[in-house]
């Protein structure tokens, strides 16, 4: 039976700024953004360990996706760059299988 190995990004905003990056290795991931907000939070990603980043999509309002990313060892981060007011509650998981 193949082993899997989970991770996950946690990230709560109450203020502009940029979460910790996240490392999605080359599987799916889920993201999950809920609670109740007034802001602008980006979903961005890095192909060069965090030098520069690219946004991938742009949410203000709740929100729960699945994407996938080809390339591994790509990072990715949550960057609020508009708040106004109220609690906004951001996940990243990725699922990946690392052996039998």
């Amino acid at each position: 039976m193949p082993i899997i190995e989970k991770n996950f990004l946690s990230h709560t905003v109450t203020s502009t700024g940029a979460s910790q990056s996240f490392e999605i290795f080359k599987s799916p991931y889920n993201l999950s953004i809920y609670g109740t907000f007034s802001a602008t939070i980006n979903l961005e990603r890095s192909f060069d360990e965090g030098a520069t980043w690219q946004v991938v999509r742009v949410f203000t309002i709740a929100s729960e996706r699945i994407g996938d990313e080809p390339e591994p060892g790509t990072l990715y981060r949550f960057n609020c760059t508009s708040y106004t007011s109220g609690t906004a509650n951001c996940r990243l998981g990725s699922y990946y299988n690392v052996g039998i």
